[in-house]
């Protein structure tokens, strides 16, 4: 019934769903929590777990945990770890990922902007070389809430490997926030992410979900 219930709401959030030559369709949870230490620095923690046919295969997860320094009204960055695992053929892949961010947001007339530049330093158990990778995503808030609480968003990621690759992978999500109070908000939305295998490109539809704690 879950499984059910998760591939309709996915169906009615998505119009490209029925339109994608190769596709598969899942789950993406997240948890944010951010603790403001003074006015100056941060601390940020990004959690997420991911699944393949919805409920049915959980293949992929991870946790961090970063310093931040708000360097100006608009502008930050972070310095953190991530550590990720991976479900193959042949077992678990663990993945050590130290980063660093460095985000950009302003806000006009009840818009708010957000574009944060990611770059990820990925060591993986057992294999080397260490494989660096670029990400940049875009955050919009639109200027409109229902029932004075709902307010719809757009984000857009994109990945460059700098390990030969190239650009292989890009992320298309739409959907709802709503804030419970000035501490806690949630998400649900549609992600259509695109990635690179050898020479095709295959797709992915994915059901957002999200919390975030700020305190």
């Amino acid at each position: 019934m879950i499984k059910m219930i998760r591939k309709w709401t996915l169906w009615l959030l998505s119009p490209l769903y029925c339109f994608s030559a190769q596709w598969d369709e899942g789950t993406s949870s997240n948890l944010f929590i951010k603790y403001k230490i003074n006015e100056d620095f941060f601390m940020t923690s990004r959690n997420n777990i991911v699944s393949r046919d919805f409920a049915d295969d959980f293949f992929f997860g991870y946790t961090d945990f970063n310093l931040g320094y708000k360097f100006s009204k608009n502008g930050s960055f972070e310095l953190g770890y991530r550590f990720a695992k991976l479900k193959l053929s042949s077992g678990m892949r663990k993945e050590h990922r130290p980063l660093l961010n460095l985000s950009f947001s302003t806000s006009k007339k009840n818009w708010f902007l957000m574009n944060r530049h990611r770059i990820e330093w990925r060591n993986f158990e057992g294999l080397t070389p260490t494989r660096e990778r670029y990400r940049n995503e875009t955050r919009i808030l639109f200027p409109y809430k229902f029932m004075d609480r709902f307010r719809p968003y757009a984000e857009q990621e994109f990945f460059y490997e700098f390990n030969g690759t190239g650009y292989n992978e890009n992320w298309l999500t739409s959907g709802i926030s709503f804030k419970v109070n000035k501490e806690i908000g949630f998400k649900i939305g549609y992600r259509w992410q695109s990635r690179k295998v050898q020479k095709d490109w295959k797709n992915r539809h994915l059901l957002v979900t999200g919390c975030s704690i700020v305190f």
